[in-house]
C-alpha cells in the first residue's frame, strides 16, 4: 500500500497519486524502513516509490493533463513520491486515526 502526506503533495490535487492513505503533516520519508501504526494496523514501510507518466494524465473529476507534475517530482525528489508500505498486522484504520511513532523494523 501506499503512503502520502499532505506536505509531499502541496497544491496538486491528492487524487492524482491514489495514495491508500493520506496522512496530514510533514513528508512521509522518514518513515522508510520503521514500522508504524495507523488505527489498529501496523505498517511495514519499505521504500519510497517511483512515480510514473501516469500521475500527468487527465483524470476523472476535473484533473487535468499536467505535464509539469513529473518533471517537479523528478526535479525536486529523484522522482519519488509516497512511500510502499506492507501489512505487518492488519487492523482498522479510520478517517482521523493518527500515524504511530516510527520503530525499527527489526523490534526495536
Amino acid at each position: 500500500m501506499s503512503l502520502l502526506s499532505t506536505a509531499s503533495v502541496g497544491a496538486w490535487d491528492r487524487r492524482r497519486f491514489r495514495a491508500n492513505l493520506l496522512v496530514d503533516g510533514d513528508g512521509e520519508d522518514d518513515l522508510v524502513g520503521h514500522d508504524v501504526g495507523v488505527g489498529d494496523a501496523v505498517l511495514a514501510v519499505a521504500e519510497r516509490i517511483p512515480r510514473c507518466v501516469m500521475t500527468t494524465r487527465p483524470q476523472p473529476d476535473g484533473i487535468d493533463r499536467d505535464l509539469d507534475v513529473l518533471r517537479t517530482v523528478h526535479r525536486e525528489r529523484a522522482g519519488l513520491l509516497a512511500v510502499g508500505a506492507s501489512v505487518r498486522q492488519p487492523g482498522r484504520v479510520a478517517v482521523g486515526d493518527l500515524v504511530g511513532q516510527p520503530t525499527s523494523m527489526t523490534g526495536g
